[in-house]
């Protein structure tokens, strides 16, 4: 449905958005900025959001929290308000599309779900050892909260075997792999009838050429069906959040207080 990820490519593009699975700039299916090059990129932190406004579209931006800061702002929409920053601003890089592969953010599919997948999968001969570190992810919402759990900080490396958590896809039990993480939000209702707003810090770092596909981070807009059941003796209060350590988290529309 939406799709945002963050790369270390060695000349093609690193920031994108695209309505599907590809990202390629190319007939109006993606947006997308080259950051640099790999030297560039590596060993930056940047701070990352992906935000939904009902009615306008998603915004993803990405903030240099490591020099003079510098963003790069991709919007998929129109009428977004408050409005996006001037184009005349040196430290802020914007590129807007109404539609992508014709279709406008109206246009799109329903989603109750957000996974997020690390990747580091590349091993160059030279140092730096790749990497990919994300931290300090929130998410906010005026009529949603977050009801299980925390986000689980990553880092992973070639080296470290993923941690694909409890995700079982067409009824098919996940397979540690080595270089990935994933985790899953889940809401009991679209997440597109709402206005929220997924961060935190990414940190990405390689040498060398090859494919920018194996060092990156993506956020992928789904639909799933979820079931959720404790197995055993229902847990305490104080153990329960760890459960969402698996990489699962429940969004649950905000309860109104009485008399409100």
């Amino acid at each position: 449905m939406i799709n945002a990820r963050l790369r270390a490519s060695a000349g093609g593009t690193d920031q994108s958005m695209a309505n599907g699975g590809g990202t390629a700039p190319t007939s109006g299916t993606a947006l997308a900025h080259n950051l640099g090059n790999v030297v560039t990129i590596s060993h930056r932190d940047y701070a990352f959001s992906l935000e939904h406004r009902v009615g306008q579209g998603f915004l993803f931006r990405l903030v240099d929290t490591q020099s003079t800061p510098e963003t790069w702002l991709l919007a998929y929409g129109s009428g977004f308000a408050p409005a996006l920053p001037g184009t005349l601003d040196p430290d802020v890089t914007v590129a807007t599309q109404t539609t992508l592969g014709g279709v406008a953010p109206a246009g799109l599919a329903e989603f109750n779900s957000l996974r997020l997948e690390v990747q580091a999968t590349q091993v160059d001969r030279a140092p730096p050892a790749e990497e990919v570190r994300v931290s300090g992810m929130y998410f906010s919402s005026p009529t949603l909260s977050l009801q299980d759990g925390s986000f689980d900080n990553v880092v992973v490396t070639p080296t470290t075997p993923g941690r694909a958590f409890g995700e079982v896809v067409g009824g098919v039990a996940p397979t540690v792999a080595d270089g990935f993480a994933f985790q899953r939000l889940v809401a009991d209702e679209p997440l597109t009838a709402h206005d929220w707003t997924l961060g935190g810090q990414v940190h990405l770092q390689r040498s060398g050429g090859g494919d920018g596909e194996a060092v990156r981070f993506v956020i992928q807009g789904q639909q799933v069906s979820a079931v959720f059941a404790v197995v055993g003796p229902v847990p305490e209060p104080a153990t329960a959040g760890l459960l969402a350590m698996a990489g699962l988290m429940l969004v649950r529309r905000r309860r109104t207080p009485t008399g409100a």
